[in-house]
Formats: structure tokens, sequence, C-alpha cells
């Protein structure tokens, strides 16, 4: 029984993480190196990463700091779960858990033993 109520965790698990729609993905970033060359490498990757993909990134901003080593960021993120797609699994969860077997557990009845014996 706990393989088949640890699968059907698994598969509602995974079809809400599929379910999953990003609505807002915001980063703030300052940041730099010991070596000025470092940070130029970062800037460039960033800027090379703009222009190959500008919608995704620019929505994260990077500015570097020259003045050596350091680090501050801020970051937002902002998730949704239609709820029609949490209705559907949480209806497949349980079509798929074996509820007659969670039932008589809970219960503590014997199989084949009858109400008041």
């Amino acid at each position: 029984m706990l393989p088949s109520v640890a699968t059907a965790l698994w598969h509602y698990g995974l079809g809400l993480l599929r379910a999953v729609r990003v609505e807002r993905l915001e980063a703030d970033i300052e940041g730099g190196f010991e070596e000025p060359h470092l940070t130029g490498q970062v800037y460039g990757f960033y800027q090379a990463a703009y222009g190959v993909a500008p919608a995704v990134v620019s929505r994260v901003r990077y500015r570097p700091d020259w003045s050596g080593a350091s680090f501050d960021g801020s970051a937002g993120v902002a998730v949704a779960i239609p709820l029609y797609r949490l209705f559907y699994q949480t209806v497949v969860l349980l079509w798929e858990l074996p509820l007659r077997k969670i039932v008589k557990l809970a219960i503590g009845t014997k199989e084949g033993v009858q109400d008041g014996q």
C-alpha cells in the first residue's frame, strides 16, 4: 500500500509542478570581484545574454561594482497554479490512491469481520 500511495503523491506533486506559471520574475543585482577583469567578464556575459534573449534578461538588472569585491541584490518572483489544474490533479490523486485500504487501516477492522463481532 505504501508504494502506491508514494507513487500517487509523487505524480500529484509533479503534476502541480508542471502546472506552475511564472507570473513575475525580477532581479536587481549590484556586484563585483576583487579583480576588475572578472567583473568585466561577468558584465560581458550579462550583455551577451541580453542580446540573445532581451525579453527574459531585461527583467534582470546587473550593475557592475568596479571598486572591489561586493555583492548586493534583491529578487522577486510570483507564481500561480490555475485552479482547474489544481482541481484536476486532486481528482487524479484521489483516483490513484487505494482509498479502500486507507479507510480499512484508519478504522482498524480486520478483513472478513462484520460490524459488532
